[in-house]
């Protein structure tokens, strides 16, 4: 305890004698505030952060969690029939294998999650070429007919109106 005491006195003394700056705030030495928030508003948002950074550890803890078998047959099952190994029958497995299962069955909106989160989304602007004849059916068509034409080919593409 008494060594960095001797050595601050030491280095106390040296600055005195060089009468040089004791490192003390003036006019000269502050610098202008780099921050565009005020002190309040970054502490909200460090306050905000540390909440939604304790919210994601919880759900993170909740979603590592074992699946039930009371009332969770069906997510059992479905796991079953995907080879989901019993002992790593987590939340976060369930989830997994019940939107796997529904993009399997056809649904749009599954898949473009799946394809999100593996960082292969499709591509959002498809180009049809038509023929000649392709052009004078849809000419010859009514505007009804047009319109339902439309309606399904957005839904197979998996788009909306």
């Amino acid at each position: 305890m008494i060594a960095p005491v001797m050595g601050f006195c030491l280095y106390m003394k040296y600055l005195f004698k060089k009468g040089g700056d004791f490192g003390m705030a003036n006019e000269q030495n502050l610098k202008p505030s780099e921050h565009e928030l005020t002190q309040e508003e970054q502490k909200k948002g460090g306050k905000k952060s540390a909440e939604l950074r304790s919210l994601k550890s919880t759900v993170r803890k909740q979603l590592a969690q074992k699946v039930p078998r009371k009332g969770m047959a069906d997510v059992h099952k479905l796991m079953d029939e995907m080879g989901i190994p019993k002992g790593s029958r987590n939340y976060n497995e369930a989830i997994t294998a019940a939107v796997l299962y529904k993009a399997a069955k056809g649904n749009i909106a599954a898949a473009k999650y799946i394809h999100e989160l593996i960082g292969e989304k499709p591509a959002e602007k498809v180009e049809v070429e038509m023929g000649p004849a392709t052009r004078d059916a849809i000419a010859d068509m009514s505007l009804e007919d047009r319109l339902a034409l439309r309606d399904e080919l957005l839904m197979k593409l998996g788009g909306s109106e």
